[in-house]
């Protein structure tokens, strides 16, 4: 975890600047309005803006997936890196297409009247079932850095669901954006272990 310190500290300063930057630059303006899938610079610059950082957040996290995949793919050594890689951005995908089009809430819930939360319940399913595929793989990659990101996601799917939360939407909002941050810091420096791992691993044998 400690060499990984100040790769969080890069990540998580400047996102506590932005979170603070926007909260004094609406003052008047309902937290929600921050979230909301739409930015529009006319009506007001803080509008959406902490969705659009999000959205920004989860391709951070897809491109680091797919560079660090295109820097094992002829590696055998390296396929269970390849393998985690390659799960994590689906994963991501998926996620970045929910907050893109609010899937989970409101399109969910209008579409089957089913609660929002069921699906999220999914997504953590499939998360688990991604960890379990490739614990080992896992084992060698900084799970201190993954650490903190599932306890910014898992923050913020308490506070979402939770009844009765003063400040809900802010603390919400604010700790999603600090889970897609670690987990993008993660896939990052996972990809670059990766990359730096390949220079000794044999490459494929594509004759068999």
């Amino acid at each position: 975890m400690r060499p990984a310190l100040p790769g969080l500290v890069c990540v998580y300063v400047p996102l506590g600047v932005l979170l603070v930057a926007v909260k004094l630059a609406a003052p008047g303006e309902h937290a929600s309005a921050l979230i909301e899938p739409e930015f529009s610079p006319a009506a007001s610059l803080t509008r959406g803006s902490l969705w659009i950082a999000g959205l920004v957040g989860w391709v951070w996290a897809v491109a680091a997936c797919f560079i660090g995949v295109l820097a094992t793919r002829k590696h055998a050594a390296l396929a269970a890196s390849r393998r985690l890689l390659a799960g994590a951005g689906l994963l991501t995908v998926i996620m970045f297409v929910d907050d893109l089009f609010q899937v989970h809430d409101p399109v969910f819930p209008d579409a089957t009247g089913l609660p929002a939360v069921l699906l999220l319940a999914v997504y953590g399913i499939a998360a688990a079932a991604w960890a379990w595929s490739n614990r080992a793989a896992l084992a060698d990659t900084d799970l201190g850095v993954l650490a903190v990101a599932v306890v910014f996601f898992a923050l913020w799917i308490a506070v979402k669901v939770g009844p009765g939360i003063p400040g809900k939407i802010p603390i919400a909002s604010g700790a999603k954006l600090a889970g897609i941050a670690g987990w993008a810091t993660y896939l990052t420096r996972t990809a670059w272990q990766a990359g730096r791992a390949r220079r000794s691993a044999p490459t494929t044998d594509s004759s068999s």
